[in-house]
């Protein structure tokens, strides 16, 4: 009993953290802020070291390897995920719960970490529900040094490992591998060159040009004629159509947008169109019946999802299930993040050291 109170008092100081309110009366140290602004507000972050979030949350009185060592020991994840069965609850509101405890103990584990290794990052929007904390892993190679000094040969494979140099510099070497034992082989792609097609648009049907920077991303015309865009590749692609969007906000903002213009109609009038999930539960389900409507009609399907989202890896879209694939704008990084400006500044010092 003494270990699940004080896991409640640990999330409920993590909760309060949140609050916009509670961050301008405590005057906490930052080592970096930065501001977003998205549909719900202004959202503002701010990067921390691992000691500083832990005394400004006054969680510095409890003993998380204790309690980690509890979690584990009890069980308490499972327990939770099979009460939260028993009741009868709309399968959205029930995967969201089942699928947040683990995610919430991987946090509080984090901040077991060296106050080198890392950084926690509080965003705080005028909207609870778009707040949020993550631990920013600077130093991978501590949890890597392990395995490699147990292992005889370790392989990393992967489709998207390029540049390579990365993972020399941040996880090899640090952990004290020479680079004459790193071996690298690549090979080609699985799919013959005669039978891809790349295409860059650079303007719609109307003529409107597609520049889906930070400041023009929102435009009405723009939304429009990538509407355009869409409706025109829903009719002519046969099988199964896959856009991926750089955020879950962008995502959002583009499916509204459509709903409202009739758009979205016009293109479930060639296909049928799904959105990825941001619960991880519904993943399996969305892809049973995104297959399904293109196995069994010969209209196809629209997937409409998110890079680095729940679907953009380890899916394997064959044949009719991606005939072809949409990339709107690119994913790239906002520069000015106090997340990213971090990286860049641990990267920046450890340069010297490694190469």
């Amino acid at each position: 009993l003494m270990y699940v109170k004080q896991l409640l008092r640990l999330l409920s100081s993590l909760i309060r953290c949140l609050k916009l309110e509670q961050a301008s009366r405590k005057g906490e140290p930052q080592a970096g802020t930065s501001s977003k602004s998205g549909a719900s507000g202004k959202a503002q972050s701010t990067v921390m070291t691992v000691y500083d979030f832990i005394f400004s949350s006054k969680i510095d009185n409890i003993n998380i390897y204790k309690l980690l060592k509890y979690c584990e020991k009890s069980r308490i994840g499972q327990k939770l995920h099979g009460f939260v069965q028993t009741y009868d609850q709309p399968d959205s509101l029930r995967d969201e719960i089942l699928s947040s405890f683990p995610l919430v103990k991987n946090f509080i584990e984090s901040l077991t970490s060296s106050d080198h290794d890392g950084r926690v990052v509080v965003t705080r929007s005028a909207t609870f529900s778009a707040s949020s904390l993550k631990f920013l892993l600077l130093n991978p190679s501590v949890h890597f040094t392990d395995l490699i000094q147990e292992c005889r040969a370790i392989v990393l494979a992967g489709g998207t490992m390029q540049p390579s140099l990365e993972f020399k510099q941040q996880l090899f070497y640090p952990s004290g591998v020479k680079a004459d034992r790193v071996v690298e082989f690549s090979c080609g792609h699985v799919i013959p060159p005669d039978n891809l097609m790349a295409v860059c648009f650079f303007a719609g049907p109307h003529g409107v040009k597609l520049d889906f920077r930070m400041e023009s991303r929102g435009s009405h015309l723009l939304l429009n004629e990538l509407g355009r865009v869409l409706v025109e590749l829903s009719r002519c692609v046969p099988g199964g159509l896959v856009v991926f969007f750089p955020s879950y906000e962008y995502e959002r903002q583009v499916y509204s947008h459509f709903e409202s213009t009739g758009i979205l109609e016009s293109m479930n009038r060639n296909k049928t169109v799904f959105r990825e999930p941001k619960v991880a539960g519904q993943v399996d389900q969305l892809l049973r019946d995104y297959s399904h409507h293109i196995n069994m009609s010969s209209r196809g399907a629209i997937l409409l999802a998110v890079v680095n989202g729940k679907v953009s890896e380890g899916i394997n879209f064959t044949d009719d299930l991606g005939r072809a694939v949409v990339m709107v704008g690119l994913p790239y990084p906002n520069r000015m993040s106090a997340e990213l400006m971090e990286k860049l500044t641990y990267l920046n010092e450890r340069a010297p050291r490694i190469g």
